[in-house]
């Protein structure tokens, strides 16, 4: 009888916190940083709640480019170049977070999350003026992030 009232109470917190997550990731993202301390409420061990909570912000993330790439917000030929460059990363991130033992990816996420939420809500000025910018430049600079990004997001 305890542990169904475990279960119940792991969901009464889990499921808004979620519902929350899609929520701001729609307006604004970064919704990971609510999502993963739900998913390491509920008791998912950390890898299993990182690849939870990737699988959900992809599946976001894909509708949202579609959006951009109907309004013709997307160039692309850049956007190729950075998704080959984000799925090496990605794929890089996923082989060092399969290294790293659980117990110490809690405790790193214990200062990645919060570093990470310092970046996101800290005043950034977007945009470049591609006027005056070489495109072999731009499209490097799309790569080189694309890169990173993706080790980030793999992790």
């Amino acid at each position: 009888m305890v542990y169904i009232a475990i279960e119940i109470y792991v969901y009464l917190i889990v499921c808004p916190l979620v519902f929350l997550t899609g929520f701001v990731d729609a307006i604004a993202g970064g919704a990971g940083l609510i999502a993963l301390p739900a998913y390491f409420i509920s008791g998912l061990p950390p890898h299993l709640a990182l690849g939870t909570n990737k699988l959900s912000s992809a599946l976001g993330t894909s509708l949202a480019t579609y959006k951009y790439a109907c309004l013709g917000y997307i160039n692309i030929k850049r956007a190729i170049l950075a998704i080959i460059c984000a799925f090496i990363g990605s794929a890089l991130g996923a082989k060092l977070a399969l290294m790293v033992p659980s117990e110490i990816f809690k405790i790193l996420m214990l200062f990645i999350l919060p570093i990470t939420a310092f970046y996101l809500f800290k005043k950034r000025k977007f945009g470049i003026n591609s006027e005056n910018t070489k495109d072999l430049v731009v499209n490097l600079g799309c790569a080189l992030v694309s890169l990173v990004k993706g080790i980030y997001d793999g992790i």
